[in-house]
C-alpha cells in the first residue's frame, strides 16, 4: 500500500541520516537523487541541482589537495562511477566555511536490474 511504501522511505531516511558520513545518491548523469543530513551539510545544499557531469569540480568546489586547481572531472570518483567503475580518490578537499577540507570520496555505480549493464544510480560516500 501507500502508507506502507512511505514508512519504508521515511524508515530508509532516517537510517541514513544517523550514518555519520556524507552519502549522495545520484542518477546516471550525476543529477541528485537522495542525500542524507552529513552531505547536504558538506555540500553547502549543492545537492538540490546538478549542471552537466563536465562541471562536477565546478558545481561543488571539488579541488586538488594541495593546490588551488578545481580538481579534472576524469579524476572524480562520481564521473568515474557513471561510465560503470568503482572508484576512490583520497586527493580532493572542499571549500567549507572559507577553509579547505579533505575528503576522502567512494563511488560505486548501482546497475540497473534488466540488463545489470547500464548504470542507474551512483552511491558516493565522503568522509
Amino acid at each position: 500500500t501507500e502508507q506502507d511504501l512511505a514508512d519504508s522511505e521515511s524508515r530508509l531516511r532516517r537510517f541514513l541520516n544517523a550514518i555519520q558520513a556524507a552519502i549522495l545518491v545520484t542518477d546516471s548523469e550525476g543529477r541528485p537523487y537522495m542525500a542524507n543530513n552529513a552531505a547536504r551539510e558538506l555540500l553547502a545544499n549543492h545537492a538540490i541541482s546538478l549542471d552537466p557531469p563536465k562541471r562536477l569540480a565546478e558545481f561543488y568546489q571539488f579541488y586538488l589537495a594541495g593546490s588551488d586547481q578545481l580538481s579534472p572531472v576524469n579524476r572524480l570518483p562520481m564521473f568515474k562511477a557513471m561510465w560503470g567503475e568503482i572508484s576512490k580518490a583520497d586527493d580532493i578537499e572542499i571549500e567549507k566555511a572559507g577553509k579547505r577540507v579533505r575528503l576522502k570520496i567512494q563511488s560505486i555505480p548501482i546497475l540497473d536490474k534488466a540488463s545489470g549493464k547500464k548504470v542507474e544510480y551512483i552511491v558516493t560516500t565522503f568522509e
